[in-house]
């Protein structure tokens, strides 16, 4: 199963972006393997999960999650709280003008 394709001379067309995510498939093993590495040390996203909270329940959660992800790519959306992020700049050392944007 080939997920991303390169597209050098042509643009990528309805159809062809709805076959290529008709092709995509969850199951509770590649779930549970993503939870597995997650890093219980970093801090909560949008969603105000905790990623330990995620790694302890992991053997709960898959299947529950598996169904969303198919119940996602079937209705062709993804859930508002997904897309939400909060993006701030900051500065890499004080004199300078560059900024660089981090996911909070």
């Amino acid at each position: 199963m080939q997920i991303f394709v390169q597209y050098t001379k042509k643009e990528i067309s309805q159809t062809d972006l709805e076959i290529s995510l008709s092709d995509v498939e969850f199951n509770d093993f590649s779930i549970l393997k993503a939870l597995d590495k997650l890093n219980i040390y970093k801090s909560p996203g949008p969603d105000g999960l905790h990623p330990r909270i995620l790694y302890e329940t992991r053997n709960v959660i898959s299947i529950p999650l598996r169904i969303i992800f198919e119940a996602s790519m079937r209705m062709k959306q993804l859930p508002k709280d997904w897309i939400n992020a909060n993006i701030c700049a900051v500065h890499k050392k004080e004199i300078s003008q560059i900024c660089r944007t981090i996911d909070l």
